[in-house]
């Protein structure tokens, strides 16, 4: 990845993730924090806001938490578009995490080969202008022969507010505000819209959201969450946990096949010999390699490869 800012994102690698990363069980079965409110638009969920304006930490529930958790508390509150994160060498998603989507940039624009999340369509076509959409953002910030997956526990929904797991009904549920956040000082909207990000036209004809620097007082707040007014009924309170993206090449997965290979024939000679160290007990097999980054509707040439690679290798689980 040989970006490390774009269009005021800054892009920030957490580190390799070539094994499979065990968070606590609780991560996924709590239902009491990390709450939002969300509402299903076009096959998409978009956010509707928080029931507070406490930041609460992920610590463990995600590989390199801590350093996931003072990103955010470093950004929370500031101007701009904020950060990216992402770990490569990535090649497994935690254990209890499958794939949700899948994006290999194309030789040319509108080419890029994408899978589950990267395919809906964007949640507010309505000829307003957005934020860059992730697929535009990975396509222009990916290297040669890099692809990205995205992670989310086995049955929660990816959404553009991270991993989503739906709880209750808003009608059905205790709480009575949301937060609100706001620049004090602002008498125009903080940002511009433009057409082109480093001289590469932007899709659709409403353009994207470009942010300006912010100063002066900022306040938090709470309000009547009746306030979403026609949507109240449709709200969902949702729990959510960050996406964990992979970004890998194929050669990646190679370097993996040969080391696992190499692993099993000294293995094997262990057996033939009678010889072997002895180990813990503990053991990271099959069993454990919990789910395949690349189980998504489409498979692009780079993952295909990254599939033969590692079925050959015995590090896939069956489909």
């Amino acid at each position: 990845m040989p970006s490390t800012e774009y269009f005021g994102y800054s892009i920030t690698n957490l580190g390799p993730l070539t094994t499979t990363y065990t968070p606590p069980p609780s991560c996924i079965t709590a239902t009491a924090d990390h709450i939002v409110y969300a509402i299903e638009t076009l096959g998409a969920h978009i956010g509707l806001g928080a029931p507070t304006c406490e930041s609460e930490p992920f610590e463990d529930c995600i590989p390199s938490g801590a350093e996931y958790d003072d990103l955010f508390a470093t950004s929370y509150n500031m101007a701009g578009h904020g950060w990216r994160h992402y770990y490569s060498p990535g090649l497994h998603c935690p254990h209890g995490w499958t794939t949700a989507g899948v994006l290999a940039p194309g030789e040319e624009t509108g080419s890029d080969d994408k899978g589950g999340f990267f395919t809906r369509t964007n949640p507010d076509p309505t000829g307003i202008a957005t934020p860059l959409m992730p697929d535009e953002l990975w396509s222009r910030i990916l290297g040669p022969s890099e692809t990205v997956a995205y992670c989310c526990p086995s049955g929660w929904d990816a959404s553009l507010m991270g991993c989503l797991s739906f709880i209750e009904p808003v009608v059905s549920a205790t709480h009575t505000g949301y937060c609100t956040e706001r620049w004090l000082s602002e008498t125009q909207p903080p940002w511009v819209t433009v057409h082109t990000i480093e001289g590469t036209p932007v899709p659709g004809t409403a353009g994207v959201i470009s942010h300006y620097s912010r100063t002066g007082e900022y306040s938090q707040g709470t309000a009547p969450i009746s306030q979403f007014t026609a949507r109240y009924d449709k709200a969902t309170i949702a729990r959510t946990l960050p996406i964990v993206p992979l970004v890998y090449q194929a050669s990646d997965a190679e370097d993996t096949a040969t080391q696992t290979a190499t692993e099993s024939d000294a293995e094997s000679d262990e057996e033939s010999t009678g010889v072997a160290e002895e180990d813990s007990g503990e053991s990271e097999g099959e069993g454990n390699a919990a789910s395949t980054l690349l189980k998504v509707g489409r498979i692009s040439p780079v993952v295909a490869v990254l599939v033969g690679v590692l079925t050959g290798a015995g590090l896939l689980m069956p489909w």
